[in-house]
């Protein structure tokens, strides 16, 4: 038997067969999701310095450009990256100001 718990961005995974005795700490998910907050930051800020005609257009009010640019990150992390995670960083640097 295996078991995964989520607790914030670590999962706590326990042995088979013996579920009195944690065994690791892990940053990204057994899934292969990637939900470590900075390695997302890095890929979302490589996509967003590299489209800066995009980012234009979307801060000038295109705001379905965010499907590209999570589409772009999507495809920078091989799609690993936590979607839920992903959209809220992308949504805070996209609009944040400049």
């Amino acid at each position: 038997m295996f078991f995964n718990y989520a607790a914030s961005n670590s999962y706590l995974v326990w042995k088979h067969l013996d579920l009195s005795e944690p065994c690791v700490i892990q940053t990204d998910c057994p899934c292969g999701n990637i939900v470590d907050t900075a390695e997302i930051e890095k890929m979302v800020d490589k996509v967003i310095a590299d489209s800066p005609k995009q980012l234009e257009q979307y801060r000038g009010g295109k705001t379905k450009l965010q499907g590209y640019f999570a589409g772009q990150v999507m495809k920078e992390s091989k799609g690993k990256a936590n979607p839920k995670l992903l959209n809220k960083i992308l949504l805070e640097k996209l609009n944040a100001k400049s």
